[in-house]
């Protein structure tokens, strides 16, 4: 490699510049590390319970088709949420501190 560097200027500079390229695919593959979960992913698509404690520590239960998370928040699609005397179907992102997808959502089948 130092014979190249010599021949090659351009390969004198790419190496110099390795040292932040190996840094900057840490942080990504670190960031990518803490956010994936495994259990979540096998409900992205699927009906989910999303649980939601309110500020009263008063536990929500909601509905809905689980499109993606972070490490920050869960984003949950089609719910049923209260809007004073009518239901909105709409899709809500949550904190992950305040929530929680519980497990995959059964929808009941009449024969």
């Amino acid at each position: 490699m130092t014979r190249a560097k010599t021949a090659n200027p351009a390969l004198a500079t790419l190496a110099s510049q390795q040292k932040n390229v190996t840094k900057v695919e840490k942080d990504v593959v670190d960031y990518l590390g803490r956010s994936y979960d495994s259990i979540l992913e096998k409900h992205i698509g699927k009906r989910v319970v999303l649980e939601i404690t309110e500020a009263d520590g008063e536990i929500q239960e909601y509905v809905g088709i689980f499109k993606d998370y972070s490490p920050k928040f869960f984003q949950v699609m089609d719910v049923s949420y209260p809007d004073g005397d009518k239901t909105r179907v709409c899709d809500i992102i949550v904190p992950r501190a305040h929530a929680s997808i519980r497990h995959g959502a059964e929808t009941s089948h009449e024969n």
